[in-house]
């Protein structure tokens, strides 16, 4: 089982609910894929492309999104940063 999350985070209001939510259906042996702003100098002039369009953006620091994977029951396996987003594969706690 994999769940891919791709676009999302950046436009919820809650990615932490987002995640419970995952991790609620989700089986022990389950995998996701998150792609998720982080929070730099290229993901501001990405959050400023959706303000002039008034679209309110989330971006996230390393703190932040560790915080909310730990809160949801998510752990991290694999974790590669691009110029303005992250794509990490977790995995959840065992039950």
């Amino acid at each position: 089982e994999i769940i891919i999350c791709a676009g999302i985070f950046e436009f919820v209001n809650s990615p932490l609910k987002v995640l419970k939510n995952a991790r609620k259906v989700a089986k022990n042996n389950c995998k996701m894929v998150i792609l998720y702003p982080i929070d730099n100098f290229m993901a501001q002039i990405y959050k400023f492309y959706h303000l002039t369009h008034k679209i309110k953006i989330n971006l996230f620091n390393e703190i932040t999104i560790n915080r909310i994977l730990k809160e949801s029951g998510w752990k991290i396996l694999k974790k590669k940063n691009f110029l303005f987003s992250s794509i990490i594969l977790v995995k959840p706690f065992k039950r």
